[in-house]
Order: structure tokens, then sequence, then C-alpha cells
């Protein structure tokens, strides 16, 4: 018998989401304003944008699948943030920690 679990996230802006999810390649279905249906690798899930809340069915649900589209998020919501302080991306390079590198300029 399976169970419902779920994972806390930050994904809580529509707009920064989507960009996230075509970043990510992750596939979607926008069920309403606040609640998408989402798939990640071998994982299925339900995201409310108002809580942040991930929920599934535990036999289709491995939380480190949804890391790619979290670490986009993070990187579009940092994009995002950029833009609004007036300034432009130099560069994105990944280091070889894995680590993202946003060189950016202002003015």
């Amino acid at each position: 018998m399976s169970k419902r679990v779920t994972t806390q996230t930050e994904l809580r802006d529509r707009g920064i989401l989507l960009e996230a999810f075509k970043a990510s390649g992750t596939k979607f279905e926008s069920l309403s304003d606040n609640r998408f249906s989402i798939t990640a690798g071998r994982s299925h899930g339900t995201l409310d944008l108002r809580t942040g809340v991930i929920e599934g069915d535990d036999m289709s649900f491995h939380k480190d699948d949804f890391a790619p589209l979290a670490q986009h998020y993070g990187e579009q919501k940092y994009m995002t943030e950029l833009r609004r302080l007036g300034a432009s991306v130099q560069s994105r390079e990944i280091d070889r920690d894995g680590n993202i590198v946003i060189t950016y300029q202002t003015g």
C-alpha cells in the first residue's frame, strides 16, 4: 500500500517557476494558478505554490529527482533579482565543484 509523501521547497513564484521548468526540462501541467502537476525523472508530484510543498505517492516520488528543478529555480530567482537591480550578466559557468558562478556588471 502506498503512502503520501511531501517535500518542502522554496518554489513559490509562478513566473520564476515557469522559467525553471523550461531550463530544467521538467514536464509540467498547470492545474490552477497555484498548483502544478510535475514530472521529473522517475518521479511525479503536485506542487502547491502557496506553500512550496511537492506531494506525491511514495511509489513514484523520489525527492532527489526534483533537485535540478530546485537548482534552476534558485538560479532564475537570482537572475530575476539581478535584472531588477539593473545588472547585466557577463558570464555563467559551472566550476569543478559543480557550483554555478555568475559574473555580472551593475550600472
